[in-house]
């Protein structure tokens, strides 16, 4: 399966802007990006909003209000995107920002595994990384298990990792 770049009103903000920031540096567009003259269907791109639509194009939705809705937790409970220049150049505070983009990364990621009926990824995660390839996403919790997430199987199960002595970090 090819791989989907997913965000929440990524089409209206975060793919355009990646985008037209990649242009303004001189960076070469990839082509999950590139969307020139491409059809609808070969479109590698993947909004949690536009999912939740349903088809109805007269509302907004925003990620912390679908999180509240699907009982997720939210991440915007430090600081929200409008925040994050404030942050950076104020407070200088990247490592918050970072922490705000794994929890948006991290719901987006729940709010997926809810619309195809999968085992959620639970609330008590410390930490998670995607493998070199993208193929898998290991999360670690206050459980004291590891899970292990196949992203080229949405039908596939997590593979608990338990046995540690203590958190997992």
């Amino acid at each position: 399966k090819e791989a989907l770049l997913c965000a929440h009103n990524g089409r209206e903000f975060d793919f355009p802007y990646i985008a037209r920031r990649m242009i303004i540096n001189s960076i070469v567009i990839p082509e999950t990006l590139d969307n020139a003259g491409k059809k609808p269907w070969e479109v590698k791109l993947l909004d949690t909003m536009e999912l939740w639509k349903f088809g109805d194009y007269k509302n907004y939705t925003s990620l912390d209000l679908m999180t509240s809705i699907l009982g997720i937790p939210s991440p915007k409970d430090d600081i929200d995107g409008s925040m994050v220049s404030k942050v950076y150049y104020d407070e200088k505070d990247i490592k918050r920002i970072v922490r705000y983009c794994e929890k948006d990364v991290l719901a987006i990621a729940r709010i997926l595994l809810r619309f195809m009926n999968l085992p959620a990824i639970p609330d008590d995660i410390i930490t998670m990384k995607f493998s070199p390839d993208g193929r898998f996403l290991a999360v670690g919790g206050r459980d004291n298990n590891g899970y292990l997430y196949n992203l080229q199987d949405p039908t596939a199960l997590p593979t608990a990792l338990p046995g540690a002595e203590d958190n997992v970090y």
